[in-house]
């Protein structure tokens, strides 16, 4: 299947989530889909819809990413460093969260990389 190799960046419910494998996480949020009810329904059906048609970020609400630059691993955690449609820079302190898939979660959200690196300094197991 093409772009199923391809990684994307999902925030759903104010969380972001780094998905290694984007079939992995279409798969995820269709499954949501069809198991939820209302509202939160609605919200994986928005995610899996703009995932299904080639989205390599998508959203549940208006927050807008201009671009992904870089992931750097750094011990146990993975630094996202993200262009804000605003212009505005934003550093994700992501940890891994499924052994089955290859998905991260944001666990904090820095204006800087140095305040990233800090709080990995502080929170990191293997550092």
């Amino acid at each position: 299947m093409i772009g199923e190799q391809t990684r994307v960046l999902v925030r759903c419910g104010g969380k972001y989530q780094y998905w290694g494998k984007k079939i992995d996480a279409e798969k995820f949020y269709f499954e949501g889909m069809i198991a939820c009810e209302g509202s939160e329904s609605d919200r994986y059906g928005d995610i899996y819809c703009q995932l299904a048609n080639g989205a390599t970020y998508a959203s549940d609400d208006y927050v807008l990413v201009k671009g992904i630059s870089m992931l750097i691993p750094v011990n146990s955690f993975f630094i996202l460093k993200l262009k804000m449609a605003s212009g505005k820079e934003l550093f994700l302190a992501m940890t891994r969260s499924s052994d089955e898939a290859e998905m991260y979660t944001a666990v904090g959200k820095f204006g800087t990389l140095d305040d990233c690196l800090a709080y990995i300094d502080d929170h990191d197991e293997v550092a």
